[in-house]
């Protein structure tokens, strides 16, 4: 195959393991068709390869699209128009919509070594839904980013996670879907489970909600995880607990975009509504830190609402500071 590897290909995976190889390749040479690619796969996660379009000329767009990415020295292999025309005309039309629809997530390509890693992130007071290559699909809270990287040498695909996600992951067991973080390491065995892991957290969370998941400490000491579990892994000690939750919707009321909390400390709480509206949070009364509360608000209020609301179950006193006309942190008395 030549350099300028057909696009449309490589998103159906419908390369061998040389051919991927030399697209690398390609992307690193070749700032143009670099571009053209990432701009086609990010639309055609958005969109999915089963969405549906008319009203326009298919035929025209996708001729279009050939004639940017065709290079002079270039040869490029075409494959089935019948079969992919459609396919490359909705990545074309949603373009001029996308700014619009998904202004609230950011995806990107990047290298890193000799994997090719798709990274994803969501903004702050919104969650965002994105479908990985490998057909798992994984729900972001508010101001996490996600990478994900494959071709890996071990096979593996390798996860990792800065903020708060729910994962529905297609198992795979000649490609283990793995999340890294420095000592832990959470291996799915066809899994639904939500993990909560801020960069400013003490611990990191994992609640399983189907199937089973490993949860590995120092690539040593492996923890089973049935339905129902939550691991809670200490970053400072590496010490890995177990407990039994009795609702796991006390875990994924964030999926419903509201704050749910149950007998959960007010610095929790507090911490959590302000990574969702993106302020800093600094505290004048430490001894109200660990009082126990039980809260259920809709996200989509006002930050000054929402602290009222809490007001109710528990009283305590703040101000909202501002900076040119917006809040940028909470001060707890």
């Amino acid at each position: 195959m030549t350099d300028n590897i057909y696009i449309l290909k490589y998103l159906n995976d419908e390369l061998t393991t040389e051919e991927k190889a030399q697209f690398l390749n390609s992307l690193d040479k070749d700032d143009a068709l670099k571009k053209e690619f990432v701009s086609a796969y990010n639309f055609w996660v958005k969109t999915g390869y089963g969405s549906r379009v008319s009203g326009f000329n298919m035929k025209k767009e996708f001729s279009q699209l050939m004639s940017r990415i065709e290079k002079p020295k270039s040869k490029i292999v075409l494959m089935s128009f019948s079969r992919y025309a459609a396919a490359i005309a909705v990545v074309l039309f949603i373009a001029s919509l996308a700014l619009v629809t998904y202004n609230y997530i950011g995806k990107g390509i990047i290298r890193e070594g000799e994997n090719l890693v798709y990274a994803y992130s969501s903004g702050d007071k919104s969650n965002a839904t994105v479908t990985l290559p490998d057909g798992s699909t994984v729900k972001l809270n508010a101001n996490t980013q996600l990478k994900y990287s494959v071709f890996a040498p071990d096979n593996k695909r390798h996860v990792t996670l800065e903020g708060e996600a729910l994962f529905e992951v297609i198992h795979n067991e000649t490609s283990p879907f793995v999340i890294a973080f420095n000592d832990l390491k959470i291996v799915d065995v066809g899994t639904v489970f939500n993990v909560k892991a801020r960069p400013d957290d003490k611990v990191i969370e994992t609640v399983l909600i189907e199937g089973l998941v490993d949860c590995i400490v120092d690539d040593a000491t492996t923890v089973n995880l049935e339905p129902g579990d939550k691991a809670t892994y200490n970053k400072a000690t590496k010490d890995l607990r177990v407990t039994q939750i009795n609702d796991d919707q006390l875990y994924l009321g964030w999926t419903r975009n509201r704050f749910v909390f149950k007998d959960k400390t007010f610095e929790s709480v507090i911490t959590e509504i302000a990574n969702w509206y993106k302020v800093e949070v600094i505290w004048k009364n430490e001894k109200i830190k660990k009082e126990l509360m039980f809260c259920n608000i809709k996200r989509n209020v006002e930050l000054s609402t929402a602290l009222d609301i809490l007001n109710i179950s528990f009283e305590f006193k703040y101000k909202l500071k501002k900076s040119n006309g917006a809040i940028k942190s909470i001060i707890i008395y």
